[in-house]
């Protein structure tokens, strides 16, 4: 049967008809419930989380020389990325061979220090206190003191069964660790291909601007700070031997992670360094103990000054360029949010949050998001002085 002219418009209509684009009551909906079934994702997996970042860190140092390998060879990225895993793992395994020794040696030389101090304070707390022609007796602050730690330490010995749990769940999650920083250093690429891929077309430009500000922000502070820690921790370590210090090993070590914690890194290394050497002196120096611990204090002192005004400037350059105090807050807030890991990576988090609310700030004024385009504020007033 011969069909009609409207007949024909509305099956051909019906042919070419396209999915209808949402409503922005239907968009604002969507989100609202994407961003809560996130959030609800989250709190749900948050022990998730931090095995995740630390992954993430993993990928992002090991990529480069992944990414330099495969670019110079025929080699596939897996087998590269395989063998550079391999490597890295060999490495840490000879490392702790080598280290573990000495490094239970100065431990068990810390516990005989304590058990010295220890002594010395209940010798000091025995003796009646003379104030004002009055005695006070402290011994029983001494044997509140010993009993309160006796009842420390005491549930340790009988906690078997958890301990061994535990070192279970740190086996899983190193092997997840492991696992998941692997195929993110060999799938990187295309995983940041296809994040490009998802963002709106219209926003695709600056949603690569932005990639790059960040991934720059980030390199220049976790690899610089990854060599800049190296450097502390070598220098401690070396200097600490050079004194005399009995667990120059461990100071070392403890420079090279505390090195992560800007502003507030170096008085925690004092902390620590200080009483050892009031209490344990010096190998070799003929000098009494506090004299040692003013060398030791002298010696950081100098270290730091080095440290904040001429390594890392050029280490870790000028990306992660924040207020002390600032970076101080964050690391308290990161350690209450976060732990260790938060305060680790409390600056360059807080440097992001400045470059996307920057970004957020030039959109909403209508200027230019990115420096060195034109209209923006800070390179006219460049090339009004410069005139």
């Amino acid at each position: 049967m011969k069909q009609s002219p409207s007949q024909i418009v509305e099956h051909t209509a019906s042919e070419t008809q396209v999915s209808p684009p949402w409503s922005a009551t239907t968009k604002i909906v969507v989100i609202i419930f994407g961003v809560v079934i996130l959030g609800a994702i989250v709190l749900r997996f948050q022990d998730v989380i931090a095995p995740l970042v630390v992954a993430c860190l993993i990928a992002y140092v090991l990529a480069p020389v992944v990414n330099f390998v495969n670019a110079h060879t025929r080699i596939s990225r897996g087998l590269v990325t395989a063998a550079i895993y391999l490597l890295a793992f060999g490495l840490l395994t000879l490392a702790a061979s080598l280290l573990t020794p000495l490094l239970v040696r100065q431990t068990l030389s810390i516990q005989f220090d304590f058990q010295q101090i220890s002594n010395t304070v209940g010798e000091f707390l025995s003796q009646p206190l003379q104030i004002g022609g009055q005695s006070i007796d402290l011994s029983p602050v001494y044997d509140e003191l010993t009993s309160t730690l006796t009842n420390l330490v005491q549930p340790l010995a009988t906690q078997t069964v958890a301990l061994l749990a535990g070192v279970v769940s740190t086996v899983i999650e190193v092997i997840f660790i492991g696992l998941v920083s692997f195929y993110l250093t060999k799938d990187g690429p295309a995983m940041g291909q296809q994040l490009v891929a998802w963002a709106p077309p219209d926003l695709r430009y600056d949603f690569e601007r932005l990639q790059k500000e960040l991934g720059a922000l980030w390199r220049a502070f976790f690899r610089g700070q990854l060599l800049l820690a190296l450097t502390m921790g070598l220098t401690v370590g070396v200097l600490m031997t050079a004194v005399g210090m009995k667990n120059a090993l461990i100071l070392g070590i403890l420079a090279f992670f505390l090195e992560f914690l800007p502003s507030v890194g170096h008085g925690i290394w004092l902390t620590v360094a200080i009483p050892l050497a009031l209490f344990q002196g010096s190998t070799w120096i003929p000098l009494s103990n506090s004299w040692v611990a003013a060398l030791v204090l002298g010696i950081h002192l100098v270290l730091q000054q080095v440290d904040i005004n001429y390594l890392i400037p050029r280490i870790v350059g000028r990306q992660v360029d924040l207020h002390p105090m600032v970076v101080i807050i964050g690391i308290i807030v990161g350690g209450m949010l976060g732990g260790v890991l938060g305060m680790l990576l409390a600056a360059p988090t807080i440097a992001s949050a400045i470059v996307l609310a920057r970004y957020v700030r030039s959109k909403l004024l209508d200027l230019p998001p990115w420096l060195g385009e034109p209209g923006d504020p800070d390179e006219d007033l460049a090339n009004t002085a410069s005139s």
